[in-house]
């Protein structure tokens, strides 16, 4: 019952603010109008489940998600004629994502016990290039602003990061998980554990190359990094099944891609 209480309070309160800057122009008048529906909706519905039989709720919360999800892309041609702030959307979703981020470097962490063998610190400093990749990457896509020429309403950008953060939380936690196995001496990852591994680090590069193709013209240089990527995390997953062996080369893969893509994006920030 705590879920829909604290949904519908946080809520509530944005629904209200969207009431308090209607009457300041004809564009907040727009604006409001299209999230009050949609995400009004969704909160009648989230209302309704207080009351509903409970093994009912969970749908109900679905489909009041799925409304308020769908609202700003039925808004859009709307939407888009009052462009989103190109610094502060972006900055509110990177501190968003760096915190995800943070969350799955945790995950990773929490495998460390608080007095490592020397060999432990070697592989959970491996496993940590992978994280620490993934930030370089993102932090030089969101400084060089590329994504900021053409942001308009905002969706595309915003709606990208959810697989992108999706794709992280279990990176920390199958990374965290190769420690483990790695110190216990295990000849062999399973196959999920390499399935989980290969999935969020294909997702996270994947969304960087949509990302990036939003705003910037397809070219067979950015193309050529993501197959690199995609396939060389592949080919390690299936390939390599010993802990240690895998964390490095992977990390070393992984390295290389960011290595080269923070030098594509920064050229085509320049041009």
């Amino acid at each position: 019952m705590l879920l829909p209480v604290g949904y519908l309070i946080v809520r509530g309160v944005l629904l209200l603010l969207y009431l308090r800057a209607r009457p300041t122009g004809p564009m907040a008048r727009t604006v409001t109008t299209i999230y009050l529906l949609g995400f009004g909706s969704g909160w009648l519905i989230w209302l309704a489940s207080l009351v509903a039989p409970t093994d009912t709720r969970p749908t109900l919360w679905i489909v009041a998600m799925l409304i308020e999800l769908a609202t700003p892309w039925v808004g859009k041609r709307w939407l888009n004629r009052f462009p989103v702030d190109d610094q502060h959307l972006p900055e509110r979703i990177g501190q968003f994502t760096i915190i995800v981020l943070g969350s799955a470097l945790a995950s990773l962490l929490f495998a460390v016990p608080d007095h490592p063998r020397p060999h432990m610190i070697v592989t959970a400093g491996l496993a940590f290039l992978v994280p620490a990749a993934v930030w370089w990457v993102y932090t030089t896509f969101v400084t060089t602003r590329q994504s900021r020429r053409r942001l308009r309403g905002g969706q595309t950008y915003s709606y990208l990061h959810i697989p992108l953060g999706g794709a992280l939380l279990p990176l920390g936690w199958a990374l965290g998980q190769m420690v483990r196995l790695a110190d216990d001496e295990v000849a062999r990852l399973p196959m999920e554990l390499r399935l989980v591994l290969a999935a969020s680090i294909t997702v996270w590069m994947l969304c960087g190359l949509a990302l990036h193709w939003v705003w910037n013209r397809p070219s067979i240089g950015r193309l050529g990094i993501a197959l690199y990527g995609v396939g060389s995390t592949i080919l390690i997953t299936t390939t390599v099944h010993e802990p240690k062996l895998m964390l490095s080369v992977l990390s070393l893969a992984v390295v290389g891609y960011a290595v080269l893509l923070t030098r594509r994006l920064t050229a085509t920030a320049e041009d």
